[in-house]
């Protein structure tokens, strides 16, 4: 038999008499009561290592605390600071937990899948209903958890989707599909998924839908808080900051027609709450046949009331998905073309006329350039609700 007194086993060769009224002797541990007691010892020497917090340095001897904690002007600007990296241009960042929620027959799948090719793309970057799409890092891979499709319709989704975008099918050799494979969060099947992401080789995971990926009662308001905190956990796995995947993942509304608001999503309020971009799509039907689908921006990060996306409006056809009453083309100088808009409309942000040119800001850059160093516009303030953003005008007078 061994036990174990203080810090360090002994040899007993003897059973200890347990009717023993008073037995003498140093303190003798169950097993499982030393370890917790040698570890609680570990963790004060730690603390006592590094000392305790104080007014100047808060985060002193907290371990687990300083490992994810902020502190201070300098940090907090420097973070700020940084540029945003755009996935998806103006919508979504990344590491951020995207969800389309319509109603069944609406395109949830449709425009889930033309997400992935548009990021498993090799090419040059795509527009998805009008918003540029950064192809995902070389050497990463989009783990698919397709789960209301067989693998052979799923399969030929992605290839229709390919030629939609008109995106070359190598695309596909980025793909992980996984289809009625009863993949569920917090299997092992998703462990498995979690080690890639641990890995750094996963840039986007894709779980359609969300009832089906969730381990108990999809509708449940605890279970939604549960769910989305292991796909954020999940997230956090990734070897550094610019490695967190994207999660793309589609729900289902209460309603089935027309534009859906938040509270038709399915268990909303942790849903709608719990992730970082909501897209909310609706069908409009034209004797009883889906005609196209509108999809409403219902919640985004990194926005300003200024440049919150409009909503847009689709067709899917076979020669492409087509923006129903998109800008008509317009081959004149961009910087023509913005002239005339600030002319019209007067100042505006350089959000505000990319929108209008149907160009990223990105586009709009050089043109902008080319135009101050002709002293043809000029900065000015754009007043937006009770905030002002900074803005372009149109330079009248030539002063500076």
């Amino acid at each position: 038999m061994m036990a174990f007194v203080d810090d360090a086993p002994f040899a007993c060769d003897f059973e200890p008499d347990n009717d023993a009224a008073d037995v003498s002797g140093p303190e003798v541990y169950p097993y499982a009561d030393f370890r917790e007691k040698q570890a609680e010892r570990e963790r004060e020497a730690v603390k006592d290592a590094k000392g305790h917090p104080t007014a100047e340095d808060p985060l002193r001897g907290l371990v687990h605390l300083a490992k994810v904690a902020v502190v201070g002007r300098e940090r907090i600007s420097e973070l700020a600071d940084r540029p945003i990296s755009w996935v998806w241009d103006y919508i979504a960042t990344s590491g951020l937990i995207v969800l389309l929620a319509a109603g069944p027959g609406c395109g949830k799948t449709t425009l889930l899948f033309l997400l992935i090719v548009a990021r498993a793309n090799r090419g040059a970057p795509v527009k998805v209903l009008g918003y540029t799409m950064a192809p995902s890092p070389d050497g990463t891979f989009i783990v698919v958890v397709e789960n209301e499709h067989s693998d052979e319709s799923a399969a030929r989704i992605l290839r229709k989707s390919c030629a939609l975008l008109h995106v070359d099918e190598s695309a596909l050799d980025r793909v992980i599909l996984v289809a009625r494979g009863n993949v569920r969060i917090g299997s092992p099947a998703w462990g498995d998924v979690e080690t890639l992401i641990k890995a750094g080789l996963v840039s986007d995971i894709v779980l359609d839908t969300l009832a089906r990926t969730a381990p108990s009662d999809a509708n449940d308001e605890r279970e939604q808080v549960e769910v989305f905190s292991r796909i954020a956990q999940a997230i956090e796995l990734a070897p550094s900051p610019d490695k967190r995947p994207m999660c793309w993942t589609a729900a289902h509304t209460r309603k089935h027609e027309g534009a859906p608001s938040l509270d038709d999503v399915g268990g909303s309020t942790q849903r709608a709450g719990q992730a970082d971009v909501v897209l909310l799509l609706g069908a409009q039907r034209t004797a009883d046949k889906l005609s196209s689908v509108k999809l409403v921006f219902a919640k985004v990060r990194e926005k300003d009331a200024e440049d919150w996306p409009e909503p847009v409006e689709y067709v899917v056809q076979k020669s492409g998905v087509v923006v129903v009453d998109a800008p008509e083309s317009d081959d004149r100088p961009l910087e023509q073309r913005i002239l005339e808009h600030l002319e019209l409309f007067g100042p505006c942000t350089k959000t505000q006329i990319g929108k209008k040119l149907g160009r990223s800001k990105a586009d709009l850059e050089p043109a902008i350039t080319t135009l101050f160093q002709e002293r043809r516009i000029k900065t000015d303030e754009v007043k937006h609700g009770n905030r002002t953003y900074p803005g372009f005008a149109v330079r009248k007078d030539g002063a500076a």
